[in-house]
């Protein structure tokens, strides 16, 4: 008998030998007493060995050989060393399919159950552990029945909210089992009774208990054309309904969580609505019809202060299955209001983001998947809105543990393959989907696959979604050039700058003259072709400049003062200067003339008709300068997409650049023409475009 832990390669060593040669009389006769004698001397490295070596025993165990074994398994779940309870946890669920028979099992569930029955066990940990084991016990006609009889009281009196958790989660395949198996014991009427009054406990922890049993039992799979599960959900109907109610009239602070409303809405709307048999009871209940309301105010569903507070899995898995549910049952009011989606798409990223466990972000791309093959669509236009949305309030931190804004802003961006996979997720088109529909989902989701948050590479995510698509990017560029061009130019706005959305405009541009330059390229010249006009440049003067230069609101030519006032016309060296001399006069002249008396209505409209004026002027200075400055960096797009076609129009541009962003028009922007003239090799990977 080892006295230290044995390593698993040695296990697996002794694996065939255990398989071919081991008999039921060596087990019984040596093997066995050795086995107890080394669970009462060191039980946390005897278990794990035992229950390597019925893996690989090959004869299953007399109903005597496992009832000894099984007095292994729960003489060690007693112990105080959280390892000896794991192992004979392990024990145990390597036991139990060794022997099917209807008298092990109903043997397995009286002996896990008769110490919690008489309250003799040493303490949650211990029945933790047993309840764990419970869970390993298949559904069947000889156990599901007593088992849930005996365990829904000792689940309403539990205290621990751990021992809570594990036992309700065991139950609910026995409550599925008797409520779809025509041949088997009816489900007594005090069970569901019970369930049905717990759900309204008011001690949280056993309230939550009984909501998640109840919600998985209904969306376990029931065939609610049978009596059984009708009757059953119109028995619960009641407790969901007030549990819906109570969590909507206040989801920030309700005692249990949002976790009631969650179950109710994934119930209602998913697999009741389904049967057609509750539409009355959906339509009157003012909490789920909130959720498609659209107001400005988000439902319980969709309100972000509810589900940022989430910390534990189970909400975070109901939030999901209840967003399913509405998106699916909701669909026309959603593709109706870009708000409702806009805050659907939030909470999928929030979760995507921010959950605390892989298997919740995992189950995100799920829910994503099964919902673009229902209705492509709307769930592309949701997670399109929701990165929109997300974008634009600004570059968010890569953990939430950042305790200031310093750090906030400090910390790298690192979570692109997230939020890539929820993009991608809802490329997930069943088959038979319309290419019409695939090309407008793809097309639209030009800007946000390029954004700096969702990819690292400029052009990789987007080319992924064409190729999750099954979509050629080339054909799907060729079909819809006019579309893109109209995204790409002309959807970021100046204040989507900072947000980033005009730098994935121009990463799209690269990345569209890579798949189809001979497509892409002459449009991509005549527009350089149009941004950057030498005679719309030219044609600006002095006083457009002098008008772009001062703040709205405020005359460049001062009409209650210049038509008094003669201009001194000075030439020579000094002409410049006398200039600026004359205009700081007048200005401050005009200020201090403001500042002393009022304008009477003739000279207030005077000015209001100057102002007029003067906007108009600005606009197309700041139009003018906004082509150039899109020019340039189409420009700079280009030479970094590494497109050869575009050597043959490096003539081209660099005229067009010297004649107009060098030109007249280095006033508007400055030294991005001189740096996109050079373009940095270093910065750009390319050759200087001079060269």
């Amino acid at each position: 008998m080892s006295k230290v832990h044995v390593g698993t390669h040695i296990f697996n060593a002794y694996s065939d030998f255990i398989r071919i040669f081991v008999s039921e009389e060596d087990l019984v006769e040596t093997l066995l007493p050795t086995m107890e004698k080394a669970s009462l001397r060191s039980p946390e490295i005897s278990l794990p060995v035992i229950s390597s070596f019925l893996s690989a025993y090959s004869q299953p165990p007399t109903l005597h050989v496992f009832r000894r074994i099984l007095s292994l398994a729960l003489s060690g779940a007693k112990s105080s060393n959280p390892l000896t309870r794991t192992g004979a946890i392990n024990l145990f669920k390597t036991l139990l399919p060794l022997n099917t028979s209807p008298e092990s099992a109903s043997l397995a569930m009286t002996e896990l159950l008769t110490l919690p029955k008489t309250g003799k066990t040493t303490g949650p940990d211990h029945r933790l552990a047993l309840y764990s084991m419970l869970a390993h016990i298949t559904p069947s006609q000889a156990v599901s029945a007593t088992l849930l009889q005996t365990t829904t009281p000792l689940l309403a009196k539990e205290t621990h909210e751990g021992v809570i958790t594990v036992l309700a989660g065991s139950l609910s395949t026995h409550l599925i089992h008797l409520l779809t198996t025509p041949d088997s014991a009816p489900l007594a009427s005090e069970t569901t009774s019970l369930l049905a009054k717990e759900m309204g406990n008011l001690k949280p922890g056993i309230r939550r208990a009984f909501w998640v049993l109840a919600g998985s039992v209904l969306v376990g799979g029931l065939d609610f054309e049978e009596e059984r599960s009708l009757n059953f959900v119109k028995a619960l109907l009641p407790a969901l309904e007030a549990g819906l109610k109570n969590v909507a009239a206040n989801p920030v602070n309700s005692s249990a969580g949002p976790l009631e409303a969650y179950v109710a809405t994934a119930v209602l709307l998913g697999p009741l609505a389904k049967t057609g048999k509750f539409d009355d009871a959906i339509s009157k209940n003012a909490a789920l019809q909130s959720i498609a309301s659209g107001s400005t105010k988000p439902s319980f569903l969709l309100w972000d202060k509810v589900y940022q507070k989430l910390t534990d899995p189970v909400d975070e898995k109901w939030l999901l299955q209840a967003w399913e549910a509405s998106l699916i049952y909701f669909k026309t009011e959603f593709t109706k209001n870009e708000n409702l989606c806009s805050q659907s798409g939030l909470a999928l990223i929030h979760l995507s983001l921010e959950s605390s466990t892989p298997e919740v972000r995992r189950e995100v791309i799920s829910v994503v998947e099964r919902c673009a093959k229902q209705v492509p669509g709307l769930t592309n236009r949701v997670v399109r809105e929701g990165l929109t949305t997300f974008f634009a309030r600004g570059s968010p931190s890569s953990t939430s543990t950042a305790t200031s804004a310093e750090e906030a802003s400090a910390a790298p961006w690192n979570k692109h393959s997230r939020l890539s996979g929820l993009l991608l997720a809802a490329a997930s088109f069943a088959e038979g989907t319309e290419q019409k529909v695939k090309d407008d989902v793809i097309v639209k989701a030009v800007l946000v696959g390029h954004h700096h948050l969702i990819s690292k590479d400029p052009r990789q995510t987007w080319i992924d979604l064409c190729q999750r698509s099954s979509i050629d990017p080339h054909e799907l560029v060729t079909r819809n050039l006019d579309k893109l061009f109209q995204l790409i130019l002309n959807g970021p706005t100046a204040a989507d700058a900072k947000f980033g959305f005009a730098e994935a405009g121009y990463n799209a541009v690269g990345t569209l003259a890579f798949v189809a330059p001979e497509e892409v390229l002459p449009r991509l010249i005549d527009q350089l072709r149009s941004d950057m006009d030498q005679d719309v440049v030219n044609a600006l003067t002095e006083s457009d400049f002098g008008i772009w230069e001062t703040p709205e609101g405020t005359t460049y030519v001062d009409v209650l003062t210049s038509k008094g006032e003669t201009k001194t016309t000075i030439k020579g060296k000094d002409a410049e200067l006398a200039k600026w001399d004359e205009e700081t006069k007048r200005n401050i002249a005009s200020k201090k003339a403001a500042a002393s008396k009022s304008l009477t209505k003739q000279q207030q409209a005077l000015v209001d008709a100057q102002l007029k004026q003067e906007a108009k002027v600005r606009q197309h200075v700041v139009d003018v300068q906004a082509r150039l400055f899109r020019g340039l960096r189409i420009v700079r797009s280009l030479v970094r997409s590494g497109v050869e076609e575009f050597r043959n129009q490096i003539s081209l541009v660099a005229s067009l650049i010297l004649k107009a962003p060098l030109g007249r028009g280095s006033i508007l922007v400055g030294e991005e023409a001189f740096q996109t003239y050079l373009v940095n090799p270093a910065s750009e990977g390319r050759r200087p475009l001079k060269d």
